[in-house]
């Protein structure tokens, strides 16, 4: 049973393929059939597991696509990012977003950092992963963006 991150990944009946990580490596799977069992849920049935045994090596195993497949979020979307935690995977912890703030189509997350606020882009270059069971946004900030308010 494949686990969805959000509303968006319901795209994925339009999937062919799917990557999994595997010791640390992408492996890729041809998809046989997907059944959508609820918002965030998903059976998979890959062309070459033909076992229920072969299938229970996979169970838990990340899932990833092409962000080419996966659309991009749109502002409902943005807006479930409200107390967030975004952690940075050089600095660690950043703070809780406050706001997802419109700038004429270029989407910011307001972070507060005790006194201090951070402006991030929600860019693809910029945000590595959001795992909204965990209500984590993991970021991997360019040199200086915590320091432009100083």
């Amino acid at each position: 049973m494949l686990a969805l991150e959000n509303k968006a990944s319901l795209e994925i009946e339009k999937w062919r393929c799917a990557f999994l990580e595997i010791d640390g490596l992408l492996v890729p799977f041809f998809i046989d059939k997907i059944t959508l069992t609820g918002d965030i849920t998903a059976i998979v049935t890959f062309d070459d597991v033909t076992s229920e045994t072969k299938a229970k090596k996979f169970l838990n195993c990340e899932v990833y696509q092409l962000k080419s497949l996966v659309p991009k979020p749109d502002l409902l979307e943005t807006d479930r990012l409200k107390g967030y935690e975004v952690i940075d995977k050089k600095t660690n912890r950043i703070g809780k977003v406050e706001e997802i703030i419109n700038y004429n189509q270029n989407f910011l997350l307001r972070i507060l950092n005790g006194e201090k606020e951070i402006l991030v882009p929600l860019a693809e270059k910029i945000i590595l992963r959001i795992n909204h069971k965990k209500k984590e946004i993991e970021i991997s900030a360019p040199e200086g963006l915590f320091n432009l308010n100083d």
